[in-house]
């Protein structure tokens, strides 16, 4: 009657030493991957270098453990390709910049947008990609999965209809773009601040309300009234496709 409780508690230990084991091993091999990828393990093959990547200190990053300093002196771009590579999974904006900070990722300004601003320059140039529950790395899909987001080159879809159709409609609507703010608009504040500043470093590129609560953290109806605000008072304006732009400040 004592002998079955006996093994199943054999069983289980055993199966707890074999769990922790298999998490070491993984946090070995993810901080083995992001030394490769940072370039920190010197010469191919060198025993020392190895040797001090296990035995460095690490902190944890989302899914994964990083040598602590992994991203000191980096841009932000290449830190998150590097934080990607590593966890080798989905990651939202507030993990990504938690990850990176911990990582000793600085910024002079609002962290923050600093990473949020980061992430869709990579986004524009097709190296990630923007899921409702995080950001990839191109790499990780397939070529046709890649062509339907539009991004296998780098670039946005072609729009459909005539070339000199789309570039008159574009003339007319900058003529019919709101005038430039006057110096004695009020300045914004708040998620309006958010939104101007987002808008102003990517110009002149446009944003359409998802991608802009997705850069916040607001909820898609706060961004729209802000949207709303901000185009009366002549700081953004709304595209012909929808988008949004900033109004280039007079000087």
């Amino acid at each position: 009657m004592e002998k079955e409780p006996q093994a199943n508690d054999y069983l289980a230990s055993l199966l707890a030493d074999m769990e922790a084991k298999k998490a070491a091993l993984d946090a070995a091999m993810t901080a083995i991957r992001a030394a490769i990828v940072a370039g920190a393990l010197g010469a191919p093959g060198d025993p020392q270098a190895i040797a001090s990547v296990l035995n460095s200190t690490v902190i944890p990053a989302g899914t994964a453990d990083l040598p602590r300093g992994a991203f000191l002196g980096k841009s932000a771009t290449d830190a998150i390709k590097l934080y990607l590579s590593a966890v080798r999974r989905k990651q939202t904006n507030k993990e990504i910049a938690q990850a990176l900070r911990d990582g000793g990722l600085e910024s002079a300004g609002d962290f923050g947008n600093f990473i949020t601003s980061a992430l869709f320059r990579l986004k524009k140039e097709g190296a990630v990609l923007r899921f409702d529950d995080g950001w990839g790395l191109s790499e990780w899909y397939n070529e046709a999965f890649r062509a339907k987001l539009g991004v296998s080159s780098g670039k946005k879809p072609a729009k459909r209809g005539k070339g000199k159709r789309k570039k008159t409609a574009k003339k007319e609507t900058a003529e019919k773009s709101p005038s430039p703010a006057p110096l004695t608009a009020p300045k914004p504040s708040g998620i309006d601040n958010s939104i101007t500043q987002i808008l102003r470093l990517h110009e002149p590129d446009g944003f359409s309300i998802k991608d802009l609560a997705a850069a916040t953290g607001a909820h898609g109806g706060v961004v729209n009234f802000s949207l709303v605000r901000l185009v009366k008072k002549g700081i953004a304006r709304r595209g012909s496709d929808g988008s949004y732009y900033a109004v280039k400040e007079t000087k």
